[in-house]
């Protein structure tokens, strides 16, 4: 299945600085990323696994995440959780590279029971083998549930699978990363079901709780309201919005149009 949609990146057109601030040697890329430095915020996503030909293609993106400091995932480990032979076309990712930061990978679909028919769903003893296959730093689940529906064989029950989640999260041994399937479908994740799981877990409560505290800190002290220059409260409008309100008001609108115009004064004199 091919998605009609295209990621947009012919959208995107980055704009030349050609009067640059910072020397090229100065620049880090290195993020902070669940506790471990990476040294760019890059991460090589989830491919493959649990047939012959991963190993080496498993072993060679390691190699490469390695080299460059990167994060990597490695594909389903459901077909190693059914059968434990296929465990070493995942693990080879950790033995090439003892140092580098892995992902570890199961699908939501899989942490509910899919009927009578179908194995066990995935419990806490689960999710401590597939973390303990490749020593992972972290453990994806991945929402495919567009691929499944459509798929002959494909697992769509989801009733109970939001408590599923939250149960993972609190029994999980390493964080656990909600990953959207988006390089298979098309599909990826909205903005309603990225807060939908992050209210299910403990952890998602106290990072909402940091948040607020973030946005409070930000809007001002101690949440009071602006007060504009007329004496009438403006919700929101910080310190420096209130300064710049009063400059335009000073010098009007027409000063604001002549600071603009490329051939003004101004802007030769601010060129040098």
């Amino acid at each position: 299945m091919e998605a009609r949609t295209r990621p947009g990146w012919g959208d995107v057109h980055l704009v030349h600085a050609a009067l640059p601030v910072a020397d090229l040697d100065h620049i880090d890329l290195s993020v902070e990323f669940l506790g471990r430095r990476l040294r760019a915020p890059l991460a090589i996503a989830s491919m493959t696994g649990g047939h012959r030909a991963a190993t080496e293609v498993n072993r060679r993106l390691a190699a490469a995440a390695q080299r460059h400091g990167l994060a990597m995932g490695v594909g389903s480990q459901r077909a190693a959780l059914r059968e434990p032979r296929l465990a070493a076309s995942y693990s080879v990712a950790r033995k090439a590279v003892p140092d580098a930061f892995l992902i570890g990978n199961l699908g939501a679909a899989q942490l509910v029971p899919q009927g009578a028919a179908s194995e066990p769903a995935v419990g806490a003893a689960e999710l401590q083998r597939a973390v303990e296959m490749i020593r992972a730093d972290a453990l994806a689940i991945h929402l495919n549930f567009l691929e499944e529906a459509v798929m002959p064989e494909g697992d769509r029950r989801v009733d109970g699978l939001r408590q599923a989640l939250a149960a993972a999260v609190e029994s999980a041994p390493v964080p656990l990363i909600a990953k959207g399937d988006r390089r298979r479908n098309g599909a990826g994740g909205g903005a309603g079901a990225a807060r939908a799981r992050l209210r299910r877990s403990r952890r998602g409560r106290a990072r909402r709780h940091q948040l607020r505290r973030r946005r409070g800190r930000a809007s001002g002290r101690a949440g009071r309201p602006a007060r504009a220059a007329n004496g009438r409260n403006v919700p929101g409008l910080g310190r420096a919005d209130r300064d710049q309100r009063g400059r335009r008001r000073r010098r009007g609108p027409a000063a604001d149009r002549h600071r603009s115009m490329p051939g003004s004064r101004s802007s030769w004199r601010s060129c040098g």
